[in-house]
């Protein structure tokens, strides 16, 4: 081993729930599904904590950057697909969190303490207000059994999932198709 080489934990400080014991196991698997019912863990569902404990890639810098582009409509953000390519335990659900929350709680990031690293990354590409977001796993569509959502409404398909998650209403969806 080279002289030269530090050991990991001299070059890399591990955050304080770490460093003191506190960390739990069972938040490590991020779940997209539970943050958008509410029901994950606070690390997930907080966006100022999601992103202050958050290592900020330069893949998640990236995508992060032509979404927000792309929503606000400024520029060219480029392709509107985005293919996330990484391999297990690769931080896929990890990214799509961190765009729930740049979608969902923008202009709480830009004023936060928290979102030191995100601004720098974003500049004044935040977004001016909240956007309705559309989430659609495995968890959130049976094929068979549809969902029940707690309004009472049942969907049975992708699109009768994302309409209702985007607040498409019978009567509305009528009009548009008139």
């Amino acid at each position: 081993m080279s002289a030269n080489l530090r050991p990991w934990f001299a070059a890399a400080t591990p955050h304080e729930d770490i460093r003191k014991g506190r960390f739990d196991e069972a938040v490590f698997a991020a779940n997209l599904w539970a943050v958008v019912q509410g029901t994950g863990p606070n690390v997930y569902l907080d966006p100022e904590e999601f992103f202050e404990k958050t290592c900020i890639t330069g893949g998640i810098t990236t995508l992060l950057t032509r979404v927000a582009t792309a929503l606000r409509g400024d520029g060219d953000a480029g392709d509107r697909i985005i293919s996330l390519q990484t391999s297990f335990g690769g931080g896929k659900t990890h990214s799509l969190i961190a765009l729930w929350h740049l979608a969902k709680h923008s202009t709480k990031l830009k004023k936060s303490g928290a979102g030191g690293e995100l601004r720098k990354i974003l500049g004044d590409r935040f977004l001016d207000k909240s956007c309705k977001v559309a989430v659609f796993t495995n968890a959130s569509c049976d094929a068979t059994q549809g969902r029940k959502t707690p309004e009472g409404v049942h969907t049975h398909t992708l699109w009768g999932e994302l309409a209702v998650q985007l607040g498409v209403n019978r009567s509305s969806l009528r009009e548009a198709l008139k």
